[in-house]
């Protein structure tokens, strides 16, 4: 490295800055557009597609809201957005199904987590945006050791 201030240490998964301990992360990000208006779903009549998608927690608090659709795409989207950095993350990809991620909030902020046991290792952020009848959302997946 040119920096002087950061120096390597053995075994390559740390590195430091003058005098403070730092993990290195490797990492990927994926995003994902939605219309909101796609999500304008029955929970009865589309209960099995919806099943199929998200966890009862994450229906539970969609459907709790005036708006569901709105809360539903933009859950659905970070979900793609996470699919997509895993399935480039190291040059490996991963394989993650809509099931294998919930999607909940925390203090007001999105949180993701992997439910796959395959996937421990990895931390993911997410973040969702919403317009009238857009959905953005980016996904930051990372892991502290190189996975190749």
């Amino acid at each position: 490295m040119k920096n002087s201030n950061f120096k390597k240490i053995a075994n390559n998964n740390f590195r430091t800055f003058k005098g403070e301990v730092f993990p290195i992360s490797y990492g990927t990000i994926g995003t994902d557009v939605e219309k909101v208006s796609r999500f304008k779903l029955d929970k009865k009549a589309d209960s099995r597609l919806l099943n199929r998608i998200f966890s009862k927690k994450e229906l539970a608090y969609c459907f709790s809201k005036s708006k569901p659709e709105q809360h539903l795409s933009g859950r659905f989207s970070a979900k793609e957005s996470i699919i997509k950095a895993l399935s480039h993350i190291n040059g490996t990809p991963l394989y993650c199904a809509m099931p294998d991620i919930e999607i909940v909030n925390k203090n007001g902020l999105p949180m993701a987590k992997l439910l796959d046991k395959e996937l421990k290792g990895y931390t993911v952020q997410v973040s969702i945006a919403h317009s009238k009848d857009t959905v953005f959302t980016v996904a930051l997946v990372t892991s502290r050791t190189k996975h190749t």
